[in-house]
């Protein structure tokens, strides 16, 4: 079974009916599509799929280990349940409904193929284990909402180089940037250092990175372990940071690209890619 085409007139797509469906390539779900149950393409074969626009609700481990590359969600998506894209080793792209605010548990966990992510503004909580394991993960920025990080949400991101804070995070949880040995920058807006587990950077070697947050709080966060572990905390410079070399800052642009390889009139807010007119690229993050 390489395609498989559903009714009209189905509304709901029931826990577990493609579940361990490997010869499932791809699948054509009709408009009137409300739901889509837990299980329901866990590992299956599943590439590509298109969701319809009038989807409000996909359960938890609804594509666990599937091969899907890219995927739209629709706009009526608040919360990524628990587990939904768990090892989808292939998955490159996710394109966020700007609602979203919930991530839930280990929802992207083992997900090797990201590379960059960037979440939509209405984010507030990323749940525990959200994005563990994500081995290719290298820039993650959190939008200005997010309040609380979960316990394990971005540990074992071998490849993390670049973490970007909002300035309303609180809480921080247990082990959650463990094991991310690759750790360059760290950036935290929040001026009132958050509620962080002792053991938030177990194994991450912190003080070789550099930690970046509001002037006005750097000796706060000096007092605070595990913040005070890092090997320099310096002030962040103002509204646009550079994750770009020195060397770099003087270079004039030529263009603005999105992560994704949109060409943009001017620098967008989150990560943008710029090629400059040398025809060398680097990175900044406007907030």
């Amino acid at each position: 079974m390489q395609e498989f085409i559903l009714p009209e007139g189905l509304q709901n797509i029931p826990d577990g009916t493609f579940y361990d469906c490997d010869s499932l390539n791809s699948i054509n779900l009709p408009q009137g599509i409300k739901s889509i149950g837990r299980y329901a393409f866990c590992r299956s074969g599943l590439k590509a799929i298109d969701i319809p626009a009038g989807v409000n609700s996909i359960g938890s481990y609804a594509f666990y280990g599937c091969s899907l590359s890219s995927i739209k969600l629709p706009t009526g998506i608040k919360t990524i349940e628990a587990y939904t894209f768990m090892s989808c080793d292939a998955l490159t792209g996710i394109t966020f409904p700007d609602a979203l605010t919930t991530i839930g548990i280990g929802a992207f966990s083992d997900c090797d193929a990201f590379t960059t992510i960037v979440l939509p503004e209405a984010v507030t909580t990323i749940g525990d284990k959200a994005f563990s394991g994500c081995k290719g993960l290298t820039t993650m920025i959190l939008p200005d909402a997010v309040t609380n990080i979960g316990d394990e949400a971005f540990s074992q991101c071998v490849a993390l180089t670049t973490m970007v804070l909002g300035p309303n995070v609180g809480s921080i949880g247990a082990k959650a940037f463990a094991n991310c040995a690759m750790i360059k920058d760290f950036y935290c807006y929040a001026q009132v250092v958050p509620k962080t587990s002792a053991d938030a950077f177990q194994s991450s070697f912190v003080d070789y990175a550099t930690l970046h947050v509001p002037e006005v709080s750097i000796s706060s966060y000096q007092a605070e372990t595990p913040w005070s572990e890092f090997g320099e905390i310096i002030a962040l410079t103002g509204e646009e940071t550079g994750i770009e070399s020195t060397e770099s800052k003087a270079k004039r642009p030529l263009h603005y690209y999105t992560p994704n390889g949109l060409q943009m009139a001017t620098p967008c807010k989150g990560l943008n890619i710029v090629r400059h007119a040398d025809g060398t690229t680097t990175k900044i993050i406007r907030r």
